[in-house]
């Protein structure tokens, strides 16, 4: 029985659009659900404010989840962990780090509530960063209160978490997109470009091809490459004009047997290669607010990146950007030897025969 995962493991979830949540108001307010992968102790919080038409002062706290069978699961209104912040006039598009007052000890598979509203309100007037959700059932979501109690506006949270130790928490992603600025493509234009994921590999095993997120509109193949740039492994030619469509689609592409074996700690890039040169390649992608954002997506600082370069001709000149987090996973193990491309259902981890 032939056994497959993928890396990345995690879904990298791509929502609509970024939007915000605006609170105007006394007593109006915004929390967001947390769930931890990981036990430790969270110090600061970090978020981003978008349209501030009015500043005031905000009070963040961090509060228990009522699990009594209230709808929506809100914030229990006990602040266990408190800090607040002065939003200036001119604080649009503005990313914020606050301390809390004390640590907030949390442990893998509890939720905990991350709750925003103003300390005494003047004449606030401002936007929390939010990623629309349309659509995507949420277990734990985000939440807010504007008068009327608490109520799922159907919104993902793009806060983030930092411990003690200036690691940012890595928390389930499948309805967060944590540190997020933008969901946009990482396009591949011009003649004769490449895109992909460098990776450095976490054992010595065959890869088998990719899950990706990709839109085509030429032809191309799928190629692995090791630090050298030797090349190592190649698909079947993909042939843009057999698709259902142009448009971002979840799908699987394979090599052809016999697989390539790659080494435990050494360093490889899985990437688009432009075969007729002009093609637009884009490849889905997460553009986060910082590198060490990339932890909380369970990908550490030089494990998983986005690379790409001017000329597809080798030596290659990579550039790697680790803000930019593609919607590409590396399938490793033990699959059958047909090659080419048939539709994938998603990009979620785990295991599978």
């Amino acid at each position: 029985m032939s056994v497959r995962f993928h890396l990345p493991k995690r879904k990298l979830t791509l929502f609509t659009n970024l939007a915000e949540r605006t609170i105007d108001a006394s007593g109006e307010k915004i929390a967001f659900h947390v769930m931890p992968m990981e036990s430790g102790n969270v110090r600061k919080i970090r978020f981003r404010t978008v349209t501030v038409t009015t500043g005031d002062t905000l009070k963040i706290t961090c509060q228990d989840p009522l699990l009594d069978g209230t709808a929506f699961r809100p914030p229990d209104g006990v602040e266990d962990q408190t800090v607040t912040i002065l939003i200036d006039d001119t604080d649009d598009n503005t990313n914020h780090v606050v301390t809390l007052d004390s640590d907030r000890a949390v442990v893998a598979g509890v939720a905990f509530c991350v709750v925003m509203e103003f300390d005494s309100w003047v004449a606030g007037d401002l936007g929390i960063a939010v990623r629309n959700a349309a659509n995507i059932y949420q277990v734990w979501g985000t939440l807010e209160d504007v008068g009327a109690g608490w109520v799922d506006p159907n919104r993902s949270h793009v806060i983030e978490c930092e411990l003690d130790d200036g690691t940012i928490l890595e928390v389930e992603t499948a309805t967060t997109n944590p540190g997020l600025i933008t969901g946009s493509d990482v396009n591949l234009n011009g003649a004769g470009k490449v895109l992909g994921l460098g990776f450095v590999a976490p054992k010595t095993m065959s890869v088998l091809g990719a899950y990706h997120r990709t839109a085509l509109a030429g032809d191309c193949t799928l190629r692995l490459y090791d630090s050298s740039d030797t090349l190592l492994a190649t698909s079947p030619l993909i042939d843009a004009s057999a698709r259902l469509n142009t448009f971002d689609v979840d799908d699987e592409t394979l090599f052809t047997a016999p697989f390539a074996e790659v080494t435990e700690g050494s360093t490889y890039r899985l990437v688009w290669f432009d075969e007729v040169g002009g093609a637009n390649i884009a490849l889905s992608g997460l553009q986060l607010r910082h590198a060490d954002s990339r932890r909380a997506y369970g990908c550490a600082s030089g494990q998983f990146e986005c690379w790409q370069t001017s000329s597809n001709a080798a030596p290659f000149s990579w550039v790697d950007t680790e803000e930019n987090l593609p919607s590409f996973s590396v399938l490793f193990e033990d699959l059958p030897s047909a090659g080419g491309v048939r539709r994938h259902p998603g990009l979620d981890g785990g295991l599978s025969a």
